[in-house]
């Protein structure tokens, strides 16, 4: 198979690879993930704090992913998803399901 049969959004393996919101909370650029591979598959910024000197205003760092997750949604993109990925952590530090 080619990179490139891999890649295609109409590949089973691009519903499997996980995405984030770094840079690009944008609508648009969500609703497409979102849409390709789940909310499940969303995860915060991995980025965020290196991107604060680009936005340096206080209080919620994506407010445009308000446009594309519900308030229900949020705290999964912003931290159940990634802490999924690592059980080992979440159970040292005791993370509550979302």
């Amino acid at each position: 198979m080619t990179t490139a049969a891999i890649l295609d959004d109409s590949s089973p393996h691009s519903r499997e690879l996980f995405y984030d919101t770094a840079l690009s909370p944008a609508p648009r650029a969500m609703k497409s993930v979102r849409e390709l591979a789940g909310t499940e598959h969303v995860l915060f910024a991995t980025d965020w704090p290196f991107t604060s000197a680009l936005f340096p205003a206080a209080g919620d760092p994506a407010p445009q992913l308000d446009e594309t997750f519900s308030p229900a949604e949020r705290p999964a993109v912003e931290r159940s998803n990634a802490l999924a990925q690592f059980p080992a952590l979440a159970a040292r530090i005791k993370a509550k399901p979302a």
